[in-house]
């Protein structure tokens, strides 16, 4: 039988499990600042807490540098970026990344709209710009892509 827990912020004793058990494990997205809390793990792991925006900017970028289908728990997580260095460019392929980044952002439960934008370098690589709207406002991020640092936040609140 799959364990389930649920929590709630709610004031008072938990409620009961139900006798036949529970299946999903839940832990509601606003919790702590609205937005979350997390170790941060940008540029590398350092085990510093991150909350609210500085938060959501580091999952939106971990998300956009990961290949789909690399974490074994979430197969649809994740759109990698780098895969578009050097790519030329075209008008559609520009399109194209703009429209992935916009659906792998509102992936995130805390996004609730996104738009995106990108430009490409001499050299083949590219920034995107992401406003993501999120319960507490707007949130602007921009990311560099190169083959050299992979995907990085240049901007975040």
């Amino acid at each position: 039988m799959p364990f389930r827990a649920s929590w709630s912020l709610a004031p008072g004793p938990p409620p009961a499990l139900p006798s036949g058990g529970l299946s999903t494990y839940t832990i509601p997205s606003t919790l702590f600042t609205g937005l979350g809390t997390d170790i941060s793990a940008i540029p590398d792991l350092n085990w510093t807490p991150k909350t609210g925006l500085a938060n959501l900017g580091e999952a939106l970028t971990r998300r956009l540098g990961t290949p789909r289908g690399q974490l074994f728990y979430d197969p649809d997580y994740g759109y990698d970026l780098r895969d578009w260095i050097n790519c030329g460019f075209s008008p559609t392929q520009i399109a194209q990344i703009a429209a992935a980044v916009v659906a792998e952002c509102l992936k995130d439960e805390r996004v609730v709209a996104c738009a995106c934008s990108v430009q490409p370098d001499s050299n083949g690589n590219f920034q995107v710009g992401i406003n993501a709207t999120t319960t507490l406002g707007p949130f602007p991020l921009v990311l560099n892509v190169d083959a050299i640092t992979g995907v990085t936040m240049l901007e975040n609140p």
